[in-house]
């Protein structure tokens, strides 16, 4: 057990010295939900941009209780903080329902692909490993270059 905890608080570390200027958040975001990068709002469901709101709100207020701004581990808990209490879920007590998806149902999905996006897919890990240079002519010039190329669903990946 105590290996496993000096384990998560690397992982929690690395995440917290892993730049994501607000953008990145914002594309982090778009992936988890499966909303194309270029998408405009009318494209997207109703139900897919609430829930990027509430992401976008429990991003702002884990940074406001202390997260590192700007940082992988801020978006992740973000992550964390929407499905554990905000995220709609269905059938019996709205505690017990939210304490199941969490845990086992599609908040613990919801999870574990925001831990596989910042840990094993290749677009994210190119992505977080470009410097920001802030000033620069086009401090996003990375990310696009990343973003040009076509929206995978998970299901093809």
């Amino acid at each position: 057990m105590a290996q496993s905890v000096e384990q998560y608080k690397v992982f929690g570390d690395q995440m917290a010295e892993t730049r994501m200027v607000k953008e990145t958040v914002s594309k982090y975001f778009k992936r988890l939900l499966e909303i194309p990068f270029d998408a405009k709002a009318e494209d997207v469901s109703s139900r897919k941009m609430n829930q990027f709101g509430d992401l976008n709100r429990a991003y702002g207020q884990t940074v406001s209780e202390g997260a590192p701004a700007e940082s992988a581990w801020a978006a992740l808990q973000s992550v964390t903080r929407y499905v554990d209490h905000a995220k709609s879920t269905r059938g019996g007590s709205e505690a017990e329902s939210r304490l199941l998806s969490a845990q086992f149902g599609s908040g613990a999905a919801m999870k574990a692909e925001a831990v596989r996006l910042l840990t094993a897919d290749s677009d994210f890990a190119e992505l977080l490993r470009q410097p920001f240079v802030p000033g620069s002519r086009d401090p996003d010039s990375d990310v696009k270059a990343i973003l040009a190329q076509p929206f995978r669903s998970r299901a093809t990946v």
